[in-house]
């Protein structure tokens, strides 16, 4: 347990000092996976770029 918390203790002092969360990047990237497995009814790359910004854009403020 020791040696787990010294390996993390850069990354743990860090999250106290700013208080940054990866939960919204980790939605995103749910989100694309989901329509990388929908995008074989898609026209183009384009069209599934298009779509992963709109889905993008409601996870950024």
């Amino acid at each position: 347990m020791v040696e787990l918390l010294t390996k993390h203790k850069t990354g743990i002092l860090n999250w106290y000092k700013c208080h940054i969360s990866t939960g919204p990047l980790e939605g995103i990237n749910n989100k694309i996976k989901t329509l990388k497995r929908q995008a074989y009814s898609y026209r183009d790359l384009g069209f599934f770029m298009l779509k992963n910004k709109s889905n993008a854009s409601r996870y950024i403020r």
